[in-house]
């Protein structure tokens, strides 16, 4: 039997104990030092190692929604929740040369049509 180490992906502490089971049925773990929770292999493809690090970024270099959920093989809600999550301590944290300045990520969504009616059909707004 193989043993392979484990260690916490948040602050890379040794110390930790197993938390159960997701629903996936992969086994969690939480870390004794961060008091964080993680798996090790995640089935929803959103949620893996470097990805949304990957949609922060693309979301940067100002790559559009669609394009990030097409090009990382996620949903566009997936994409939005992670975007709206974003604190300004996280943007901090990113390479240097990833940020030309130092701005707050703002999520800008645009609609094409949206149409309301008060009453009936001829009252359009």
């Amino acid at each position: 039997m193989v043993t392979v180490p484990v260690y916490c992906r948040y602050c890379q502490s040794a110390s930790l104990y197993k938390h159960g089971y997701a629903r996936s049925g992969e086994p969690r773990y939480r870390c004794r030092d961060c008091q964080r929770s993680f798996q090790l292999y995640y089935h929803n493809v959103g949620n893996r190692d470097g990805i949304p690090e990957k949609m922060v970024e693309m979301a940067l270099n100002g790559s559009g929604v669609r394009d990030t959920s097409r090009i990382l093989g996620v949903s566009i809600t997936t994409v939005i929740a992670h975007l709206k999550k974003l604190k300004p301590a996280t943007v901090n944290r990113l390479p240097i040369q990833a940020l030309v300045e130092r701005h707050e990520v703002e999520l800008v969504c645009e609609m094409d049509e949206q149409w309301s009616f008060v009453g009936h059909k001829k009252q359009q707004r």
